[in-house]
């Protein structure tokens, strides 16, 4: 398998080759970008050349006109009322779950198939896939109110998929589906003392219960996840760097909205 690692600068982005992410299993390219404002073109960039490789499939072609739609239908999609900073409950951007899910459906990933989110919390990510034409979409969360939260959503985004809250500890999913299963999670990053490896923990139920996963983590984490994948027998297929919103809400935050830096890694799972 090739590895690619592309870095780009502002001027250099349009011109960064970077159209071998274009649907193809032989390749895995990551590429990091230099600055925020960059991220969406790299976004286009890969999006256009996976249009430009189906030119001939005008479902896709639908598909790719309606990533901007999924966003604004996700945001109506409330947040926590209360975070826990032990839990490392932050809402997902809808513009990154919209990317996440849409990048998800254009591999077929989606349409047909159950869905199961890890740590769902308010349901950004399980909601997204719903509106994707899922057989079902299967939601873990330890946090009650986070659920109750997740349905209220549901009643607000109207999905005609089926969706199952289910509140359970997503690091012992009580849970196997018999069908093959696409996965989704913004799992927490392992940043707080009490929840060290948590990232660990959900990328071992991943690779339990997944065909093919979906996960965002903190930047930085490309050798982690590559070797963590490797001994479970699975592979990275696909990787891109995006930016995360993060309003302040709790009291460590000193700005009052914050960018970090994250990866995307979508992995299929022997």
């Amino acid at each position: 398998m090739s590895n690619t690692f592309c870095v780009a600068t502002a001027r250099e982005a349009l011109l960064c080759r970077c159209r071998v992410l274009a649907v193809c299993s032989s390749s895995y390219l990551r590429c990091r970008v230099v600055g925020r404002a960059l991220l969406p073109v790299i976004g286009s960039v890969f999006l256009d050349r996976l249009y430009q490789s189906s030119t001939a499939n005008p479902t896709l072609a639908s598909k790719m006109a309606t990533k901007r739609s999924l966003a604004a239908k996700l945001g109506v999609v409330a947040g926590f009322d209360s975070p826990r900073v032990a839990l490392e409950q932050y809402h997902t951007p809808p513009e990154l779950a919209a990317h996440v899910v849409h990048l998800a459906d254009l591999h077929g990933d989606v349409d047909g198939r159950t869905v199961v989110d890890l740590g769902a919390g308010t349901g950004m990510l399980a909601l997204g896939a719903a509106l994707r034409g899922p057989a079902r979409v299967i939601a873990l969360e330890l946090d009650r109110t986070a659920l109750e939260t997740a349905r209220a959503n549901e009643r607000r985004v109207a999905a005609s998929a089926p969706i199952h809250w289910v509140h359970a500890d997503a690091t012992r999913s009580p849970v196997a589906p018999a069908e093959p299963v696409t996965l989704v999670m913004n799992p927490p990053f392992g940043a707080q003392n009490s929840n060290r490896h948590a990232d660990r923990r959900f990328l071992e139920t991943a690779s339990d219960l997944a065909a093919v996963s979906y996960s965002v983590h903190n930047a930085g984490s490309e050798s982690f996840i590559d070797a963590f994948v490797a001994d479970h027998g699975g592979s990275v297929t696909h990787a891109f760097a995006a930016a995360f919103a993060v309003d302040a809400q709790f009291t460590h935050h000193t700005d009052e909205t914050r960018d970090l830096d994250v990866e995307v890694f979508r992995i299929e799972w022997a």
